[in-house]
Formats: C-alpha cells, sequence, structure tokens
C-alpha cells in the first residue's frame, strides 16, 4: 500500500491543502508552529479516526469551522482505492470507494500509520493504557479475530462493572464474571504471541539505533506478579476478591490492568535510561510495531516521524534516516529546516507556512 495523495480541509491550522506524496521519503519543511503537526494529525485521523494528540474533536476542527475533511487516495498493486472522514463535533461519516461506511475500523485496515513524535517516549514512561494499546493495535492488524475479540471484553467489563456500582450481585454478575475469565484468558494468550512476534523486528532495530544496550519486553498478567496468570484467573479468585471489588465498585483484576516491562540491560527503562535513550527505545519500538505489521500481514504502511531533529543530534538523525531507508516504506519526516543527513537522498519536500503546504524544490 502507498498512499498517493492526501487532501486535508479544516485540520487546525491547515484550512485547505493536497500533498501529492512520493511513495518513498517525503519531507515537510516549516517553521515551528507553521502547521506541520497539523498535517500529521490529519493522516492520524484518517487512519485511527482521532488525533494522537488529543481525543477532543473539537480541539482539531480549524476555529470558526463546524467539520473538518481529510480524504486520500491508495494504490495497491494496479488498484486504486478512494478513502474519507468528515468529523464534527457531532458525528462523524466515512466513505471507501463512494460507499458510505459505519465501522472506523474498515477505513483503519487500509491505513496502519505510525507516527513517531516528541512525546512518543510515554510508551515507556507513561501510563500502562499506552502500552497496552501499542499492543493491541498490532492485534488488530495481524490477528483476523482480534478487533472483534477486544470488544466483546471491553464490554463484558462495562457491564462487570455496573454490577458491582449498583451493588448488584447475583445469577448475572457471575455470569458476567465467567465471562470476564474466558474471554481474557483468550486476548492474554494473543497479547503473549505478539510480544514473541515483536521480539525478532525489536532486536533488529535495536541492534540498529542502541547497538551496545538489550531491550527486552515482558507482559504483567493484571493480577500480581507472584502468581501464574492461570492460577488467578478463576471463579474462586475472583468470589475472593468481591468485597474489595464492591467498595471499589469496579473490577480491580484482570489484563485490563496488565502492562508491558520494558527494560533496557535488565534494569526498568522507565528508570534507568536516559531521555536520549527513552527516544531511541520508543522509535525502535514503533518500527518494530510497523515492520512486524509488514512482515506477517505482508502490509506495508506508511511511517510518519514529526519533528525528527527533536532531541537527537545529527549522528542519530543519520542512524534513524538510514534504519527508515533499509524499510522500503512509505516515510514521512517532518523538521523545522531541512536536515543534513539528508545529504543525496532522493525525496519529495514540501514547505509549510501559515497553514499553507506548497510542493518545493530541492537539489539531492
Amino acid at each position: 500500500m502507498k498512499l498517493v495523495d492526501i487532501s486535508i480541509e479544516n485540520c487546525r491550522k491547515i484550512r485547505k491543502s493536497t500533498l501529492l506524496l512520493s511513495p518513498s521519503l517525503n519531507l515537510i519543511i516549516g517553521d515551528n508552529g507553521s502547521g506541520k503537526t497539523s498535517i500529521v494529525e490529519a493522516f492520524s485521523i484518517l487512519s485511527s479516526g482521532r488525533s494522537f494528540r488529543t481525543h477532543r474533536i473539537n480541539d482539531v476542527i480549524t476555529q470558526g469551522k463546524k467539520e473538518l475533511l481529510i480524504t486520500a487516495r491508495l494504490k495497491t498493486n494496479d488498484a486504486i482505492s478512494h478513502i474519507g472522514i468528515k468529523k464534527s463535533s457531532q458525528e462523524t461519516h466515512i466513505r471507501i470507494n463512494k460507499q458510505d461506511i459505519r465501522s472506523q475500523a474498515e477505513l483503519s485496515q487500509f491505513l496502519p500509520i505510525t507516527i513517531i513524535h516528541p512525546d512518543s517516549i510515554k510508551l515507556i514512561v507513561g501510563s500502562p493504557s499506552e502500552r497496552r494499546r501499542y499492543l493491541d493495535w498490532i492485534g488488530f492488524y495481524l490477528i483476523p479475530e482480534y478487533h472483534q475479540l477486544w470488544k466483546h471484553h471491553q464490554r463484558i467489563l462495562k457491564q462487570r462493572n455496573a454490577y458491582l456500582r449498583l451493588q448488584k450481585i447475583g445469577g448475572d454478575f457471575d455470569y458476567w464474571t465467567q465471562e470476564l475469565i474466558a474471554t481474557q484468558s483468550k486476548l492474554h494468550d494473543k497479547r503473549l504471541t505478539i510480544i514473541s512476534l515483536l521480539g525478532e523486528e525489536l532486536d533488529f532495530f535495536r541492534a540498529m539505533l542502541l547497538p551496545e544496550n538489550q531491550i527486552s519486553l515482558m507482559l504483567s498478567n493484571g493480577f500480581s506478579a507472584t502468581h501464574t496468570f492461570e492460577s488467578l484467573n478463576t471463579l474462586d479468585f475472583y468470589q475472593s476478591k468481591l468485597a474489595q471489588e464492591l467498595k471499589m465498585k469496579r473490577t480491580l483484576y484482570g489484563i485490563h490492568k496488565s502492562d508491558i516491562k520494558i527494560s533496557l540491560d535488565n534494569v526498568p527503562a522507565n528508570i534507568s535510561a536516559s531521555r536520549g535513550q527513552l527516544k531511541l527505545i520508543a522509535i525502535s519500538l514503533l518500527l518494530a510495531q510497523s515492520n512486524t505489521i509488514k512482515q506477517r500481514k505482508k502490509l506495508s504502511g506508511l511511517i510518519i516521524v514529526d519533528d525528527m531533529t527533536s532531541e537527537l543530534d545529527e549522528a542519530n538523525q543519520q542512524i534513524l534516516l538510514d534504519t527508515l531507508s533499509s524499510l522500503e516504506q512509505q516515510v514521512i519526516l517532518t523538521a523545522p529546516v531541512l536536515s543534513k543527513v539528508l545529504g543525496k537522498q532522493k525525496y519529495k519536500m514540501f514547505h509549510v507556512k501559515h497553514g499553507v503546504t506548497s510542493e518545493a524544490t530541492h537539489k539531492p
């Protein structure tokens, strides 16, 4: 899959713009605040239905406008697909090849996008939900039944929590508890599979970006570090914790509390790693995410690096660029100025100023 072009209307600073993209490397340059990240947000909304910066769509729609519109053409082999999403504060409209689509998931399947940005270190130092989302994103693309299983688990959890809030403990509550046990066992196994698949790809990028260090991942079970998942994911366990859960009015144990333990040289990375190392670990994880899907699903995505020069010196910028070039995927970089590390690389360049984009010329 390659993105042929993208048209953006009313996305923050971008009132109306179309970018005709290169199938390999693209560079978007412009001063800070010019609208580069607004373009990246548009890609994020087209792929996932939301911005990577905020859950509030009103924050993304251009001030004074009621809705945003993002459309694109995708080329897969010799076929062209037309996709688009229109969002307001009240509703979302999605179209694929002139057909109205109700499911964001169906649109997302067309366009796996990996976005690397200055806050990507939250994947390591942020909340466990960041890391669960990271795994679930891979599962969505890699395992056919994963998304439905994940949605079923969310529904079960919501129902069980409702009973706990209302203090209604009876036959229906026991049913939802048993459903929780069965469903989260399946989902936990699939997450373990994803961790295993990630290992090979992660080691490849670690060798490129952090050759002197080792990165390891371990999936916690959402219960206790001292017991196995199988021994605690039982009806007896949940019955023993019922008084505690009734007091707190929510489900306190299970895979909705699981986490990925990320270690650098066998020490928790969020404790031991420098900010520069955190940045490179996050980049390694995100590139491994993208490449795992490409290798296993044969689905080539789009990799976006927003503000490539942020917190990476020229040596690491060069390493990152060499790594990206080796992947043979479509890449978009944003930066305030033309980076020296691009050298004689072949790329297409765009300039953004006051929310207006234009194709820029450069000498290779």
